[in-house]
């Protein structure tokens, strides 16, 4: 049976380290519930927490560079995005959630969405997969 990819969304950047910390923690409980319905979840936060702190990375990859050579390329290889609780308001989040749209990729805020998602990819159903998130985002 096919796994299914699902790369988690959700703020990263704050002003301290335990606000950081906490929000990490937001990205991880959306994972463990992925994955205990049998998803695998790729989330940026954990591959890459506190990175920043280093001075070559922090130099070398400002916020639009870090989205597009590290973090799209992530997202691109996964089946769909999963919305966290936090994403709203969220600079880095808000453009995932964009690309994830344009590249027509499926994704939603409600893992209950994602496990019909996961069916309808299983039986081909790619567009009814797709129109997903224009349901569930505008209500």
């Amino acid at each position: 049976m096919k796994k299914y990819l699902v790369y988690v969304v959700g703020k990263y950047t704050d002003t301290s380290r335990e606000k950081i910390k906490a929000n990490i923690e937001v990205a991880d409980k959306a994972a463990k519930e992925l994955l205990k319905l049998g998803f695998i979840p790729i989330v940026p936060h954990k591959n890459s927490a506190f990175w920043d702190d280093d001075p070559e990375i922090a130099k070398r990859f400002h916020h639009q560079e870090w989205l597009t050579e590290y973090c799209f390329p992530l997202q691109e290889r996964c089946d769909m995005t999963f919305l966290s609780e936090n994403w709203v308001g969220s600079l880095g989040s808000e453009a995932e959630h964009v690309h994830a749209h344009e590249i027509g990729q499926p994704h939603s805020d409600s893992i209950t969405s994602l496990c019909f998602i996961r069916e309808w990819l299983k039986r081909g159903e790619y567009e009814a997969a797709r129109g997903v998130h224009n349901e569930i985002l505008s209500e």
